[in-house]
């Protein structure tokens, strides 16, 4: 498959980075309580008419990260951040956790959080179905190597049945 030395070493870069980032959080106890120090800071997303910029961010991360198209996005770590940050809100004014687990103001919005990032979810999948069909009628009128490819892709998949997990796995893989 044809792909840009270019747009590699930025995914590279990006894969050094998260991995580069989950090690200090979990070898560096400064870097660590800093990072819980910002999510804790994130409780000012959901406040009262912010709670609205929080349902948004929601459905944007959860479109974007569920589109396939460009960077992978991890918004399940966003949607934990927001839901933490509904907590803190409710623990902030002196709610013990059974208390805050009993309040249905709090599970309103957090399944409000959920439902709209969802939403954001399931029409980022459809994006990339939907460019993956147009995708498929260009290629019926075009040839062109990476198209070529992407059909051989596809044929070795239909060619090995009982293997095309395992093959699906280790393209993703990469």
């Amino acid at each position: 498959m044809v792909v840009s030395k270019k747009l590699t070493i930025v995914f590279i870069l990006f894969y050094i980075a998260t991995i580069t980032y989950i090690l200090l959080f979990l070898l560096v106890p400064d870097i660590q309580s800093a990072i819980v120090q910002s999510r804790e800071n994130l409780t000012v997303l959901t406040e009262g008419s912010n709670y609205f910029w929080a349902l948004l961010i929601s459905f944007g991360i959860c479109f974007l990260g569920s589109a396939s198209i460009g960077f992978p996005i991890p918004f399940p770590f966003v949607l934990f951040s927001l839901s933490n940050s509904i907590y803190l809100k409710y623990s902030a004014i002196g709610l013990s956790l059974s208390q805050i687990l009993q309040s249905g103001s709090f599970w309103i919005q957090i399944v409000g959080l959920a439902i709209v990032g969802g939403l954001g979810s399931a029409l980022g999948e459809s994006s990339g179905y939907a460019v993956g069909f147009s995708t498929k009628k260009i290629a019926q009128e075009r040839k062109s190597k990476t198209i070529d490819n992407v059909d051989g892709f596809g044929k070795l998949i239909l060619e090995n049945e009982k293997r095309a997990p395992l093959l699906i796995f280790l393209f993703s893989l990469m």
